[in-house]
């Protein structure tokens, strides 16, 4: 992915816009981030190894933000005193890329696009969550021009729905039960190819 790498270790920060903001692969490990205004850790077109930081009180909806070419894994992170933990996306995957289980669910916090000669692959089980209330002609979208391959499965389906639906995913958006979903909460996945194969998936309020 990225063209070069980096190795962004045992760190303490504290009280920043963006705990850290990485574009190479490499390493981000044992780092510890506290307070960041926005996300955890915000990867950018990046595969980096993400795993055994400790991340407290960030301001995102979200721990983790990666736009659509980013494929990073992560694991061993403590997430606490924060929101329902999730992997933003946004933005356009350009190269084979499966969403997993283990970083499941995945907030969609603007347009997704699968470009033509690109598989977004789901796995069983996960749940994919649109922000939601933008409006019934600005709700987020995803639009597949490649291939969309849903692994789900009788009894562990693929989830899409809204931020505000508290029943899959937990408390996505943090605010309770101050709101709830409804119709149109995002917007709709649009298949533009014969390629895709869904089945096994379950569709809530877009």
């Amino acid at each position: 992915n990225a063209s070069f790498t980096a190795d962004i270790s045992n760190n303490i920060i504290q009280s920043c816009p963006t705990g850290i903001y990485t574009d190479a692969d490499g390493q981000v490990s044992n780092n510890q981030i506290t307070n960041a205004l926005s996300y955890g850790i915000q990867i950018n077109d990046a595969s980096p190894n993400v795993s055994g930081n400790t991340i407290e009180s960030t301001g995102s909806n979200s721990v983790f933000y990666m736009s659509g070419t980013s494929t990073p894994a992560f694991s061993s992170n403590t997430i606490t005193g924060t929101k329902e933990p999730s992997v933003a996306v946004s933005g356009t995957i350009s190269s084979d890329t499966t969403w997993t289980l283990s970083n499941s669910p995945y907030h969609i916090v603007g347009n997704v696009t699968v470009a033509s000669g690109a598989t977004l692959t789901i796995e069983a089980g996960v749940i994919v969550k649109f922000d939601a209330a933008h409006g019934l002609d600005s709700n987020y979208r995803l639009f597949v021009n490649g291939t969309l391959n849903l692994q789900g499965t009788f009894g562990n389906e693929v989830i899409f729905t809204s931020s505000r639906d508290d029943v899959y995913g937990g408390d996505s958006n943090g605010d309770g039960s101050s709101t709830s979903p409804g119709t149109t909460d995002w917007g709709f996945i649009q298949i533009n190819n014969d390629s895709s194969t869904i089945h096994h998936a379950i569709f809530r309020y877009g």
